[in-house]
């Protein structure tokens, strides 16, 4: 049986003040800084003409911050993993 070649691109959300500080946030539900919308914004156009199908976002905010960037600018929707 042959499978068709698929690709998966994993994007780690922008940077949080927590994160700026150096503190491992977990669960908690931080938002982006200024630095991590900018950061969201750099992968949304190095993505812009990279063909994908489906965006999918834990519902942290940092998460849905940075997908909802890159969807965005891509003509994408999020949709989120609350799983």
């Amino acid at each position: 049986m042959i499978f068709p070649h698929k690709h998966f691109y994993f994007i780690r959300h922008g940077e949080t003040a927590l994160n700026n500080k150096g503190i491992i946030m977990g669960s908690i539900d931080e938002p982006l800084n200024e630095r991590g919308f900018d950061q969201a914004c750099q992968a949304a156009v190095a993505l812009e003409k990279t063909p994908f199908d489906l965006i999918i976002s834990s519902p942290r905010k940092r998460a849905h911050q940075t997908a909802q960037c890159i969807a965005d600018r891509c003509q994408k929707s999020v949709v989120l993993d609350i799983a």
